[in-house]
């Protein structure tokens, strides 16, 4: 992984200059999204599949934190499109989407905008089911 690293942020370096730690924490988020249950590591008789959470903290602009996420969403996009969950959806819908396709990502440019979709009344054990996962 660490060489896959290396030329990946090599890679984003040449044309954005976000932080390096931007770019590693979304080829993570993207690895663990195109690995799925593929893999796993084995924790007594449990199976734990890849399953990261990524927040990118900073201030707006300066630190081109949507176009680190454009690069590795754009990259896994190439792979497989139906990788990206959607950014709208009801409880419901998100159950059936994860029945379905149990590997996936999540993007949203704004957390707030996460916040503010399971603030929603249709969402109620939306965070809860979230959070177990």
């Amino acid at each position: 992984m660490e060489n896959l690293l290396l030329h990946y942020t090599d890679f984003c370096a040449e044309f954005c200059d976000a932080p390096a730690e931007f770019h590693q924490a979304v080829l993570y988020s993207v690895s663990g999204t195109l690995i799925g249950k593929k893999r796993y590591y084995t924790f007594g008789n449990l199976k734990i599949y890849p399953n990261t959470w990524i927040v990118l903290l900073a201030p707006s602009s300066t630190f081109r934190k949507s176009t680190s996420i454009d690069i590795g969403v754009s990259i896994m996009n190439r792979i497989d499109t139906s990788l990206r969950y959607p950014s709208e959806f009801s409880h419901e819908k998100l159950v059936e989407i994860l029945q379905g396709q149990p590997a996936g990502t999540f993007v949203f440019y704004e957390f707030l905008s996460l916040l503010s979709l399971l603030e929603r009344d249709y969402m109620i054990g939306t965070k809860s089911l979230l959070t177990e996962l």
